[in-house]
């Protein structure tokens, strides 16, 4: 059976996907480590510009700012979790296994904890790669705050005294996205929020900035691997 569900909390989102076959297009998370757990099956994961298999019983590491793909068949079954670095850095890492355990033992009965604690030892020794220049941060970080402003990307380049190409070319260099791609995927998951809210998809449509209803699920789709009244219908709380 197709199966995609969203667990969500303030600083953790657990993703149980089985047999729905999905491609995530390439993106990247600012503040987000992601764990894959394969319980079966096989994925692959594009991830520096290399596309990995990963079997049955195997897990991979994402941090942030790596832009990654998710590529997943029509058989497998898979954990995405997703783990805010606030809490990586208020727990220990068997603190948070222990949290993780019990969640997943719930939602996944047969859960592999052994797989579960390896992936978040690989995690807590994970280098993560921060932009250095604080100008393009600065700007990715307002963007990312405020995805709906619809200034554009001369207007963007200007504030940080950057030529139009200069800007775009410091941004994919630092951020491992185009500015575009990036407002895209941030407008999508205020998006997210937004649904799990309460909020009719037209009026989130409206609020940031999409052409039409069409653009909208078509972007939230390529992003998030529903459409917005598949993905509220599949949204839970932790």
């Amino acid at each position: 059976m197709d199966n995609v569900t969203y667990y969500r909390s303030e600083q953790l989102e657990i993703i149980h996907l089985k047999n729905k076959p999905i491609t995530y297009s390439e993106h990247n998370h600012i503040s987000v480590y992601t764990i894959g757990l394969v319980v079966y099956g096989q994925i692959t994961l594009k991830c520096n510009e290399q596309f990995m298999a990963y079997p049955s019983n195997s897990f991979f590491v994402v941090a942030p700012y790596q832009v990654h793909e998710l590529l997943l068949p029509d058989v497998y079954d898979m954990m995405s979790i997703c783990v805010n670095e606030n809490l990586i850095i208020a727990h220990t890492s068997v603190e948070l296994f222990s949290v993780l355990s019990r969640m997943l033992t719930q939602l996944l009965p047969n859960m592999n904890n052994e797989l579960l604690a390896t992936a978040i030892e690989t995690l807590y020794n994970c280098k993560v790669s921060q932009p250095l220049d604080n100008v393009i941060f600065s700007s990715a970080y307002s963007l990312w705050r405020n995805p709906e402003n619809s200034s554009g990307l001369q207007i963007m380049a200007d504030e940080v005294c950057y030529s139009q190409y200069h800007y775009i070319r410091r941004f994919k260099q630092y951020i491992g996205i185009t500015p575009h791609k990036f407002q895209l995927q941030s407008k999508v998951r205020k998006a997210q929020r937004m649904i799990e809210n309460g909020k009719l998809s037209t009026d989130v449509a409206l609020d940031l900035g999409f052409y039409d209803q069409s653009h909208f699920i078509k972007c939230f789709k390529s992003i998030v691997g529903l459409t917005p009244s598949e993905y509220r219908k599949s949204v839970k709380r932790l």
